[in-house]
Formats: structure tokens, sequence, C-alpha cells
């Protein structure tokens, strides 16, 4: 088997009185898509965090392309792994091609590739190329998390984090958004690590799943694998969710 291009051995991460991680190893290949769930306080997050350092672990070894994450510069790693999270961050005062620009330019592209690269980006996240001089607030709220996806990818990272990215949106615009992410993974050939809180969203979205309780992993694979095991009846609940919620909207509209 190929070394996993990400790569958690033994993560330990405590705050106060609170294990947020009790040595959790997980290993992500190159090219695969995988969600992180579980109840508030269950250390996705924080799990999420440490592969970019935002989080420092107490104890433990990750490794990214076969580099120990703990011995780059954090702000050299978090500008080759694209970051998205919820409340997008964008600059107000920045048009939508800085913003997107940010990163790059931080490592020295020249002008001309920035533009070319904001161009192409604003192609791939489905965003007219005028919105490339607008002020964020000029946008609606997809299309802020699209310019936040296209900032993610300005530097053509390998490894995506996402952190419960499309959680703020309304449902239309977040399935479609969830959707058009889903084949921008696969067109570039992405890895990437998703937090949600959606299960339906991490079964659509994801290759693999990863349920984690307590600091700890608690279930790990494929849906429909991971359905069809022996599996803990509060991480069977969990999954079933989503088809618990699509019978009761059968029942409501019957009704």
């Amino acid at each position: 088997m190929a070394e996993p291009l990400i790569q958690l051995s033994g993560i330990e991460k405590r705050y106060g009185a609170h294990q947020a991680l009790a040595g959790v190893d997980l290993a992500v290949a190159r090219g695969e898509f995988v969600a992180l769930v579980g109840g508030s306080g269950s250390g996705k997050t924080t799990l999420l965090k440490t592969i970019n350092r935002l989080v420092v672990p107490d104890a433990g070894r990750i490794t990214v392309d076969g580099q120990d994450v703990a011995a780059a510069e954090p702000h050299v790693l978090r500008r080759s792994i694209g970051y998205v999270f919820q409340e997008v961050g964008l600059f107000p005062h920045l048009s939508v091609a800085e913003n997107i620009g940010i990163t790059p330019r931080l490592l020295g592209w020249d002008a001309a590739r920035i533009a070319e690269r904001v161009a192409t980006l604003l192609e791939l996240v489905a965003l007219p190329a005028d919105a490339a001089s607008r002020a964020p607030a000029a946008l609606s709220g997809g299309q802020r998390q699209r310019v936040g996806v296209a900032r993610a990818l300005a530097a053509e990272p390998a490894v995506v984090l996402m952190d419960e990215p499309f959680g703020a949106l309304d449902p239309l615009t977040r399935d479609a958004l969830g959707g058009d992410y889903r084949a921008l993974h696969e067109r570039l050939g992405l890895t990437t690590v998703m937090v949600t809180h959606d299960m339906a969203e991490a079964v659509l979205l994801a290759d693999r799943i990863v349920v984690l309780g307590g600091g700890r992993i608690r279930a790990d694979g494929a849906p429909a694998a991971l359905l069809a095991g022996d599996i803990d009846p509060e991480v069977r609940a969990l999954l079933e969710a989503p088809k618990r919620q699509a019978e009761r909207l059968s029942e409501r509209l019957r009704a």
C-alpha cells in the first residue's frame, strides 16, 4: 500500500480537564475525500486543525506528504494547505481578486500569474469573470463561500481542509456548492478532509466517514460498509439520521 498523503499517529490534545483527542490514529490516502463527523465536543474540529497546526497536539506525530508538520514553519505549512471554513473570512476592504490572490502573492507569484490563476478559479467555482473587481459585500452568501473555496485553491494545494464549509448557507445553495466542490475534488485530484455536522452531506460527498466521540475514532469506513457492519448503536443512529429524516419527510408530505 502506498504511503498515505496525511498520517496522524497517537494524536493527543487536552484543554484543561477536557481530553479533546485521546491517541487518535488516522491515515488519509492521496485523492480521498474524508468526512469527520460526531457530536459537539467529539474532537473532530480539533483533529482537523492539527493537520495545519492551527492546533498543536500535546503528543503524537503528523506528516503531510511524508513531511513532519512539527518541523515546518506554521505560516509556510498553511500556505501549502487549502483551508475553507464556515465564516469564509474574506477581507472586506479587498476585492474578490485580491482576496483570492493573497496566498500566491505571499508566495511571490508575479502579477500576471496571479491574475491568470484568479480568472481560472472564478471559472472553476462558477462565478462570473466580473466578480473579480467586486467587494465581498456585493456578493451573496453562497458567492462569498465560492470565493472562499477559490482562495483555498489559489496556490494549487494537494490538500484541502474544510471546517463546516457550507453550514451557514441555505439548503439549496448548500447542496449546489457541495456538489460543485465534490466535482472540483475529482477534477483537480485533491485530497479533502471535511468536518460536518450534517450526516446527509457526509454521505453524499465523502468517500469515507470517520466518526469521533470522546476524542477517539469510533467508526471509520465507507458509508455503506459502516452501516453493513457491526457498529456501536449510537454510531449507527448517527449514520442513519438522513434515512430517518427522509422517512419523516415522506410521512409529512403524505399527510
